[in-house]
Parts: structure tokens; C-alpha cells; sequence
């Protein structure tokens, strides 16, 4: 733990400095009782909590269905629980396809697709 100090303004505008601990090391979630559980967006491969565990998990199952090739020419990133996928393929058979493999990914709750958005009842919207 190292110290730190955190100003306080009273209503005089006068500042007093007050000490404060922070860790050093990264907080486990098991220590932060408001979650009781990971939520799916941010589960990595393999369980842990990892804040692009959804996106990882989108590129494992695509490198199962996918050549690599294909997969290679896909940026796969998240924004909460939307994958952002961006492809410079005009090809809409792979295209739907990478959307039918996408939406059952656990913690997925859209796909923004080249600046269109899907969910699981179809196309919604273009950005």
C-alpha cells in the first residue's frame, strides 16, 4: 500500500489534504462484495474475470468455425456486451455467417458490424 493524499474543499473553498490508502496490487473480484458474480461481457477463456474476456471468447469461437484467413481479417473488439466487428469483406454469406456464430457467444447482447447494429432479431440499425 502506498500513501496518498486527496483534497477536500469545505464550503470556505479552503482545501485540507486528507491521507488515503490505495493498493498496489489489483483488487481480485472475490474481494468486492457488490459482485456476486463476473458478469458474462467480461468472463475471460477460461473463467477469470478479463474486461475483453467477451471479444476473446467471440475470436475462440470463430477460430473453431472460421479458416484463419477469415479470421485474421476480422478486428474483434467489445463495447460492454456488443462485439464490434469490423471486416473489409463485402461478402454477406460470410458476413451473416460470422453473425450466426456470434449471437449465441454467451454475454452477447448485439453485434455493431462494420457500423451496422444486430441483435437476435436482425439488422437495427446503420451507424
Amino acid at each position: 500500500m502506498e500513501s496518498l493524499y486527496y483534497l477536500q474543499q469545505n464550503h470556505f473553498q479552503q482545501e485540507t489534504a486528507y491521507p488515503c490508502q490505495v493498493a498496489s496490487a489489483p483488487v481480485s473480484a472475490a474481494l468486492l462484495p457488490w459482485f456476486k458474480q463476473i458478469p458474462p461481457e467480461r468472463v475471460g477463456l477460461f473463467g477469470e474475470y478479463d474486461h475483453n474476456g467477451l471479444a476473446k471468447r467471440v475470436r475462440q469461437t470463430l477460430e473453431r468455425h472460421l479458416t484463419p484467413e477469415e479470421v485474421k481479417a476480422l478486428k474483434i473488439t467489445q463495447r460492454g456486451g456488443v462485439v464490434v466487428l469490423v471486416s473489409q469483406s463485402r461478402n454477406h454469406q460470410f458476413l451473416n455467417r460470422v453473425v450466426q456464430l456470434v449471437l449465441p457467444v454467451e454475454g452477447v447482447t448485439g453485434i455493431e458490424l462494420n457500423g451496422s447494429i444486430v441483435t437476435g432479431s436482425g439488422l437495427i440499425g446503420w451507424g
